[in-house]
């Protein structure tokens, strides 16, 4: 019998938000091995335009993922962001900011052992209504559940209820209502409310809000959605890997960076992480992040965290956390595209 889903968030444990960022994989004792779920989480994902079209030479959808395919299938549940309709027939167009993938990228998604998919962004609807539509549908087929534009997943990973918000404050702006009454949703049938924002300014380590695009603040939406019962807050977007912080006892992750991405123009765009996150019952108890560097626009491979590229992102990711502590102030982008992810 399954267990009858939490009333209330459970606070978490102690996390220092600055000792996450070692890259090495937490230790649990006194915890039962058994009783730990493993939720992991990717950054962007666009197999399209530039991607797409280098996949589409190589003919193997599968190839994306294949460095890091052992990674995404280790968690109990894996959680990705996809940022492009998936169809039938998509144009082969390595150029502009309508995106469109084909439909075999699901096969290749669910065989890494991704189970939840979010839509919620500013590009799923590229396609419109009956695009996103036809994408929900293929996930779907493939045995993934997906979540945004008011769909609430649920999953039980061996008797714990995780459930997934996703919402987009790209091109749109935060409605606190619906918000409350998604993440409501989610509590009432779950142990473990996960809630995904697509949010913020783009190229920036320092979370923040960018006019006309993006007008709300992640920090303000993040500890919102925590007040609102979320147990823990995953936000994407800005393409560039960010910090993270304790609120009320629970973590808000403000960027992964890119995971699948054409964007070559900078290092620090065809950078990302890999978020893993150990639960013991609804507790977080344990965070590790993976760095990864995007190969040939196409597929992301893990690097090694304690030296070269791979410490250099995550030491981004440890000053970014340190800014929002206030131990140091921002340190923002420059003028040109070269400077994305200072």
């Amino acid at each position: 019998m399954l267990p009858t889903p939490s009333a209330t968030p459970k606070p978490l444990p102690d996390v220092d938000p600055l000792a996450l960022y070692s890259g090495a994989a937490p230790s649990f004792p006194g915890v039962d091995p058994a009783k730990l779920r493993l939720m992991v989480v990717t950054g962007d994902m666009i197999p399209a335009r530039e991607a797409g079209h280098l996949i589409r030479i190589r003919g193997d959808w599968n190839y994306p993922l294949a460095a890091t395919k052992d990674i995404l299938s280790s968690g109990d549940v894996t959680f990705v962001n996809l940022e492009s309709p998936l169809l039938p027939s998509c144009p082969d167009i390595v150029t502009g900011f309508t995106f469109c993938a084909d439909a075999r990228f699901a096969a290749a998604l669910q065989g890494a052992g991704v189970d939840v998919v979010n839509v919620a962004n500013n590009h799923s609807t590229n396609q419109g209504q009956s695009g996103l539509d036809q994408t929900v549908a293929v996930l779907q087929s493939h045995a993934m559940q997906v979540t945004g534009f008011s769909r609430v997943a649920v999953l039980d990973v061996r008797g714990l209820r995780f459930a997934f918000v996703g919402m987009n404050l790209v091109g749109s702006k935060l409605d606190p209502a619906a918000l409350h009454d998604l993440i409501g949703r989610a509590r009432a049938q779950a142990d473990v409310v996960v809630v995904q924002f697509h949010w913020g300014r783009e190229y920036e380590t320092y979370p923040q809000s960018a006019a006309g695009i993006a007008p709300d603040d992640p920090k303000q939406a993040g500890r919102l959605a925590v007040d609102d019962g979320a147990d823990i807050v995953i936000g994407n977007h800005p393409h560039c890997v960010q910090g993270s912080e304790m609120y009320n006892g629970h973590l808000i992750t403000y960027a992964h960076g890119n995971f699948i991405f054409d964007q070559n123009w900078s290092t620090g765009t065809q950078e990302g992480v890999i978020g893993k996150y150990w639960f013991d019952g609804a507790r977080l108890v344990g965070v590790q992040y993976v760095p990864v560097r995007i190969d040939g626009d196409v597929q992301p491979r893990p690097l090694d965290p304690a030296a070269g590229e791979g410490r250099a992102i995550l030491d981004r990711m440890l000053r970014s956390s340190r800014e929002l502590l206030g131990m140091s102030k921002p340190l923002l982008d420059g003028p040109g595209i070269n400077d994305a992810c200072p």
